[in-house]
């Protein structure tokens, strides 16, 4: 009874999502992206192999459903093979069906977000190596494993912060050699990365100097001295007294992209010499008020301050576009989003929460000495969100996507592992883990 449960909650959250957002809503990332597609001409200011397999669906069906419905295959493929490794586990498919019915996770999967993607990406390489070890098809299982792990590293340059603690779960029995195998296949995992973008962009847009233009304004608020590139310099609406002024630490689409902004992009390879050499600079000469700086706009991006008005939990409309792009205007989904709308200041949304709640899952780890995949999972969402500390461009939840996943799936492992005897009180035929 418990795998048909399961199996509905999965083809119900699918369903959910395409009422939801059908034909996917359009978030600003990727309507840049689609510009790239509609000139012809890739850069990698967004994910380029994205945007160049975006550009390839296109031969097959219109956007933005086709970017939708590929977001989708690679949720439902992965929640498929994850059902396959472990339908005989039941308690563990009850709550993973759970877990994928809460806002976070049914709500993203209707935005069109890389962001979203890398998860499914990563949850699918995941479940078709779990499925490899005990199939007749293990190579094309791994291969397939591989894949999707290469391409959520090419969806977000940070990404493979999450690789680590996964491969070494899988190498951990081998020792030394096992950490080094890990070490190397991380590597070529984010080399890899790196060259699909490489080969998928027609022109260089330097992505990395909003984030160094804004530690510049950041280091002076704290208390530092900042020599300014001559490229801001020389900008008219660039005054060091009123930029500092307006800085915050969720602030640098406000300084960048605001009708009044303050600082501007280039895509001149000499101006970035000169932006990265003074942005250096600006560190080494003031580490403590740069690291002042990426712990505010860290504990802002946790929404540890309760009374953040700008924080960005999720939308339920496209946003505004030269393509006409609209989510369907059906009612029913219409009444749906205006019910949802609330959520985005509920507990869902505060990731400082998620990181204090995390801890109980860890606790019952160390001390039980469980060094399992769930054990791993929620090791790998510390090192991706870590791995955000140095480059959070906003206070954006999606950044937190994958730790929230994490964090939900090893909860429900270490439960559906441990726990069994009282589940089994409800579900009599349960197996466990």
């Amino acid at each position: 009874m418990i795998t048909y449960i399961s199996f509905f909650l999965i083809v119900l959250g699918v369903l959910l999502t395409l009422f939801l957002g059908f034909p996917g809503i359009a978030f600003t990332d990727s309507i840049l992206q689609y510009l790239d597609i509609s000139t012809n001409l890739i850069n990698e200011w967004q994910s380029p192999f994205m945007t160049w397999l975006w550009k390839v669906m296109e031969s097959f069906s219109p956007a933005p459903l086709n970017i939708f419905l590929f977001q989708l295959v690679l949720f439902a493929g992965s929640l498929y093979l994850w059902w396959k490794a472990f339908k005989t586990h039941k308690e563990l498919l009850l709550g993973t069906s759970l877990l994928f019915l809460t806002p976070p996770i049914f709500i993203s999967n209707a935005i069109l977000w890389k962001d979203t993607q890398m998860v499914w990406a990563f949850f699918l390489a995941i479940s078709a190596y779990l499925i490899s070890q005990d199939s007749k098809h293990k190579k094309t299982f791994q291969a397939l494993s591989f894949t999707s792990a290469l391409y959520a590293c090419s969806v977000r340059y940070n990404a493979a912060a999450v690789l680590p603690p996964l491969l070494f779960f899988l190498f951990k029995e081998e020792g030394k050699k096992g950490i080094m195998k890990a070490g190397f296949l991380t590597l070529l995992l984010f080399i890899g990365s790196l060259s699909l973008n490489r080969f998928a962009s027609d022109r260089k847009t330097y992505p990395s100097q909003t984030q160094k233009g804004f530690d510049l304004v950041g280091i002076e608020a704290h208390g530092g001295r900042v020599d300014y590139p001559d490229f801001f310099k020389t900008w008219p609406a660039f005054s060091v007294k009123p930029i500092v002024e307006r800085y915050t630490p969720d602030g640098l689409n406000n300084l960048y992209y605001s009708p009044d902004r303050s600082l501007r992009t280039s895509y001149k390879e000499d101006v970035m010499d000169d932006l990265n050499d003074k942005w250096m600079k600006a560190i080494l000469e003031n580490p403590m008020a740069y690291l002042a700086h990426k712990k505010d706009v860290f504990v802002t991006f946790l929404r540890w301050d309760y009374g953040s008005d700008t924080y960005y939990s999720f939308q339920l409309e496209s946003s505004e576009n030269p393509f006409g792009w609209k989510v369907n205007s059906l009612s029913l989904s219409r009444q749906m989003r205006l019910f949802l709308w609330p959520l985005r200041n509920s507990f869902f949304y505060y990731p400082w929460i998620w990181l204090i709640f995390s801890f109980l899952p860890l606790f019952f780890y160390v001390k039980k000495r469980q060094w399992d995949l769930g054990f791993f999972l929620l090791l790998s969402g510390y090192t991706y969100l870590l791995g955000f500390f140095f480059v959070l461009p906003a206070s954006d939840y999606r950044y937190f996507l994958w730790t929230y996943f994490t964090i939900g799936l090893s909860s429900v492992w270490i439960v559906a592992q441990n726990y069994k005897h009282s589940l089994a009180r409800f579900f009599p035929s349960s197996t466990s883990l």
